[in-house]
């Protein structure tokens, strides 16, 4: 996995940790007269120019050139001493022996200059946060849900730590306990979470619908979608070549071709093909109006918006006078019991997007991605029950919208599919969720 975790790790929940038991407990000293000789000629600022990740990587060439013939040594450093002579403004250097020059600089300089004197030293005044940490981690499970940020933060100081005397090359017992505690960490935050039926039936019918019935993206996506959808529907019954001109006489013409025929049952192998061929096609809608929202949540309400009106006016045109009373009813016949589940699946969808891209205008005091990410999390909600509802509007598209049941039938099964939705909705009236736009102003 992404944590170098094995399956059996994922099941277990554990994490394998690699210990170098033959590094060496002490640094490497190089003797040699011309690395001695550069050593006097260094700037004062060399120091200056070398981050952690130079550090570590000029120690690790120290650790290994013995290994190499002496022009190898210098192909090697080249790469590394290059840059570096021309900060330093050293020429006609040999690389390795300019690298090696640095390293006994950083690693077996004066006290008060080596880099590693120094991260040694900050470390140091760090150790009452590692056993304050250790002490969080030997706690129960609820003390440390009630300190969870102080000790997610803890653990973050130690990663930080642990990168430090890495680079660097402290001693190994030092290295050896911060990988332990910070493993131990790792495990805290990310072991196997037994989840229980409760929770999953509390989380399914009363946190999200709470978070759905408080969202004020969803109103807004419901308004966005089921406005511009009934007022099209309105226009379009009423002004047919309205109609033509933005949907296109031939999608007009398929559209009365394809419902000149009144439903028929279809057989099992070709209902379960169409199911899968609705479900492909919702979820692309629906994944349109979600992933669009990235775009400060404005492409997420231009899908919307453009799906109101296109379906809108083809419902419109269906209704109206002009259309064959045949046709009209075989399209009606078909639409009728699946379309609450559809439509909604679209308009949570966009509502998820809205809430998606409102991280980006909406920060509350956070950084930018940091705020992204929260609102990203908190589209999950709705992107979930969008992810239902498309899965339930498939079945009834694929088996009973083709069927020969009777329109009072179909009407039935619209009806109950609305009163679902809205008993989920309304089952969240009793649980307050905050939402960005409503409570911006409490939390900060």
């Amino acid at each position: 996995s992404g944590r170098f975790q094995r399956l059996g790790d994922l099941a277990a929940g554990t994490l394998v940790i690699y210990v170098d038991e033959h590094r060496s407990t002490k640094p490497i000293s190089i003797q040699n007269k011309s690395v001695e000789a550069l050593m006097d000629r260094l700037p004062p600022d060399t120091l200056s120019h070398i981050d952690a990740a130079t550090a570590k990587s000029i120690a690790n060439y120290a650790g290994s050139r013995l290994h190499y013939h002496p022009e190898r040594r210098n192909e090697i450093a080249a790469h590394l001493a290059e840059p570096l002579a021309d900060r330093l403004q050293l020429k006609q250097v040999k690389p390795d022996i300019l690298i090696s020059a640095i390293y006994m600089k950083l690693f077996h300089g004066d006290s008060e200059q080596s880099m590693a004197a120094k991260a040694a030293q900050y470390l140091g005044k760090r150790r009452s946060e590692w056993k304050r940490l250790e002490k969080q981690l030997n706690l129960s499970a609820k003390q440390q849900y009630d300190q969870a940020d102080q000790l997610a933060r803890n653990y973050r100081a130690a990663c930080a730590d642990l990168a430090l005397a890495d680079a660097y090359q402290l001693p190994p017992q030092n290295v050896q306990y911060l990988h332990g505690l910070v493993s131990r960490s790792h495990l805290r935050f990310y072991q196997h979470i037994q989840v229980k039926f409760r929770d999953i039936i509390n989380i399914l019918f009363r946190i999200v619908p709470g978070r759905l019935y408080h969202d004020t993206c969803l109103r807004i996506a419901a308004l966005a979608f089921f406005g511009v959808f009934f007022s099209c529907i309105l226009i379009g019954s009423y002004n047919t070549e309205l109609v033509k001109s933005y949907v296109g006489e031939d999608t007009i013409l398929h559209m009365e071709q394809m419902y000149a025929d009144p439903p028929n049952d279809r057989d099992d192998e070709t209902a379960t093909y169409m199911g899968g061929f609705y479900i492909l096609n919702n979820v692309g809608i629906s994944f349109a109006c979600f992933a669009s929202g990235i775009f400060a949540g404005v492409g997420s309400l231009i899908w919307l918006v453009y799906n109101g009106i296109y379906l809108g006016l083809i419902f419109g045109y269906m209704a109206s006078t002009e259309v064959d009373g045949d046709v009209q009813a075989h399209f009606f016949e078909f639409v009728t019991a699946h379309g609450p589940f559809e439509l909604c699946g679209i308009m949570l969808s966009g509502a998820a997007g809205l809430r998606l891209g409102l991280g980006m205008i909406i920060t509350r005091g956070m950084p930018r991605l940091e705020s992204l990410q929260q609102s990203a999390k908190e589209s999950v909600s709705l992107m979930c029950v969008a992810a239902i509802s498309v899965a339930l509007a498939a079945p009834i598209e694929a088996f009973i919208s083709p069927s020969s049941l009777s329109m009072n039938q179909k009407i039935m099964v619209h009806v109950i599919s609305l009163l679902c939705i809205l008993f989920y909705l309304a089952m969240g009236s009793r649980y307050k969720e905050h939402n960005i736009l409503s409570s911006q102003s409490e939390q900060k």
